[in-house]
């Protein structure tokens, strides 16, 4: 048996540490039924051994869920390996599962019905000693939070007609609900191929992905197709009862055909993160939870299986309100709003506090990964496997990410991932779990910049930000500071920076240096100065305007702030993208390429008195920000 309560936090800033969603898990398992590889399962019919299923499909599935993909198997072959029978537990009465005893809380007794989750197996159906199995298994879940939805549903069967199927998608956020999509399928294609091609489509609809990830693909290249469909709601906001995957027949025709309705695999959820938090402690305090199970083969003769379970103290998010520096916390870097950020052509250790030998536990385990931002697959390591990195002791604090393993402008999730496996009586484990997350983001600074672009040998004189390496009078930082477009800008757009001409220095020199704003007046007689923002550069530059004055042969320089005599606002216009004065187009037919282009702008509060006077001497300064 396993007894969990898992919690998830996101990270907004240096110090503030947002609950995000938790569960109590509780699962029990009395036998178990091992897989054999092979490449023809599920299947209709009971298939010999051969090259592709070299055991052939062992067993047949009468009852249940064999895989663990949420869909029963009931009728299903299966290549068996071998299988252990349940001992002590009656399989298929979640009505006398209970729980007898807990510590103190506000935890509503009795707890949601547990879920049958046991299997009925015969095995080794090719043989005269054909057994009939039973597998226990039951398990509950109460979810925590802010929960996305998620609707699944299975292709299983296969095409006989070539042409089109039908999938309707219905929804409340999906607009044109129902919505039809056509896609094509070819004559004798199989449940995972047809799975593949409609993930394809809904992919390619924004109507679908503007608030639903698609899934279902095994993200390991060398792991068999599946055959199922998911959508994962991207922002929870409650449940929508009328969320539907519906795949019929069109011009297509196939077995197994429609496939409606979908399953609600996870019921969507929102609440408020103080609050989803407040009422976890107050419900699920650690201590031993003990549980009745039916006995087996004497469900009602009133002599239960009793197992006692502990949920131990395990490390938390800080929490400023507690008024107590204890808990974790990622303690470097600058952050972005609620972006950690990064530079990817430099090395960063990332830092963390909170565990510590007050709070890890033997079987304790500790894991780094960056995953996307819709949190459905691991970007770092770039493994096929999916796995995140195992850290040497649960203890650690801090990870060094390699360079050059992302893109300026990539957006992630930092996640650091605590898992306990804790026996905790004979039979009974904690397993609970903490992740720790935080938005990423990879941005362009001059330091990054500056150990990819200079060409190897180039002076150490001629590279930090305050000297002129092109000796045109502008120091590097303000070239940089200035430049736009930029050839990472350009890139994560999709474009090729050299194919448009847009060299880099390292290899053409071909960078143009950007002209330096000038103070002008606006409509209005007022003094603007309107400075170029380095895209995707987050906060690794400060821009700085300063006044020159000049007596005699004397220059002192003032910086300007914002106050009674002079505003400083940032504004974002949409451009189209122009690179060496060409207009740039993209796709079929040629389109025009727009950005979003910021700008710093100073502008005065009072206009001038006399707009044909000689204007300030104002310059424009960036200085370099450490990450």
């Amino acid at each position: 048996m396993t007894v969990s309560v898992d919690k998830a936090f996101y990270q907004q800033d240096a110090f503030r540490l947002d609950f995000d969603q938790g569960r109590f898990d509780v699962r029990i398992r009395d036998g178990f039924v091992f897989l054999a590889p092979c490449g023809l399962q599920p299947s209709l019919f009971s298939v010999g051994p051969n090259p592709l299923c070299p055991l052939g499909t062992t067993g047949l599935i009468a009852f249940g869920d064999v895989n663990g993909d949420g869909f029963r198997d009931d009728s299903f072959y299966w290549s068996i390996d071998s299988v252990v029978r349940a001992l002590i537990i009656e399989p298929a009465r979640p009505d006398l599962v209970t729980l007898l005893a807990a510590p103190p809380s506000k935890l509503v007794r009795p707890l949601p019905a547990f879920i049958d989750d046991s299997l009925v197996v015969f095995y080794n159906i090719f043989r005269t000693d054909m057994e009939q199995l039973d597998v226990t298994r039951y398990f509950m879940t109460i979810r925590y939070g802010s929960v996305p939805q998620v609707e699944t549903t299975n292709t299983l069967g296969g095409i006989l007609t070539a042409g089109n199927l039908n999938v309707v998608i219905t929804g409340r956020d999906i607009a044109g609900s129902p919505l039809s999509i056509p896609v094509a399928v070819a004559a004798g294609a199989t449940g995972s191929d047809v799975a593949t091609s409609i993930r394809l489509a809904l992919n390619a609809t924004p109507a679908v992905t503007n608030f639903y990830s698609v899934g279902g693909a095994d993200p390991d290249p060398a792991a068999d197709p599946t055959t199922i469909i998911s959508l994962t709601e991207r922002v929870a906001d409650g449940n929508d009862p009328t969320l539907n995957i519906g795949v019929f027949a069109g011009t297509a025709t196939g077995d197994g055909l429609p496939i409606d309705p979908s399953q609600d695999t996870v019921e969507g959820a929102f609440k408020a993160p103080a609050a989803a938090s407040k009422q976890m402690r107050e419900e699920l305090p650690t201590g031993t939870y003990i549980f009745s199970y039916p006995r087996l083969n004497s469900p009602d003769q009133g002599s239960p299986v009793i197992i006692p379970g502990t949920i131990t103290p395990m490390i938390e998010a800080l929490d400023r309100s507690a008024r107590s520096n204890s808990g974790f916390r990622f303690t470097s870097g600058k952050w972005d709003g609620d972006f950690y950020q990064m530079d990817p052509r430099l090395i960063h250790v990332i830092r963390w506090t909170g565990n510590d030998q007050s709070n890890i536990l033997r079987g304790d385990q500790i894991y780094f990964s960056i995953v996307n931002a819709d949190e459905d697959f691991i970007d770092f390591p770039p493994l096929d496997t999916q796995n995140p990195v195992q850290l040497s002791d649960p203890t650690v604090q801090e990870y060094t990410l390699p360079p050059y393993f992302f893109a300026v402008g990539y957006e992630g999730v930092i996640n650091v991932d605590f898992q306990r496996l804790l026996r905790t009586t004979g039979v009974a484990f904690d397993t609970s779990e903490r992740d720790f997350r935080a938005k990423v983001r990879m941005v362009d600074s001059y330091d990054g910049f500056a150990r990819t672009y200079y060409e190897l040998g180039t002076s150490t004189a001629l590279t930090p930000a305050g000297a002129d390496k092109d000796g045109d009078g502008m120091t590097n930082i303000n070239e940089f500071g200035l430049e736009f477009p930029t050839s990472e800008l350009i890139e994560s757009l999709g474009l090729d920076p050299v194919t448009l001409g847009f060299g880099k220095p390292a290899a053409n020199d071909a960078r143009k240096t950007p002209v330096l704003p000038a103070p002008a007046l606006d409509i209005d007689n007022h003094i603007v100065v309107r400075a170029s923002v380095r895209p995707l550069s987050g906060t690794s530059l400060k821009y700085q305007f300063l006044q020159e004055t000049t007596t005699g042969t004397k220059t002192k320089a003032k910086a300007i702030k914002p106050g009674k005599d002079w505003t400083i606002t940032r504004v974002t216009e949409s451009e189209q993208l122009v690179v060496r004065g060409v207009p740039i187009s993209a796709g079929l037919p040629p389109a025009p390429v727009f950005v979003d282009h910021e700008y710093i702008v100073l502008r005065s509060v009072r206009p001038v008195a006399d707009p044909t006077a000689p204007l300030p001497t104002i310059k424009v300064v960036v200085n370099p920000l450490a990450l």
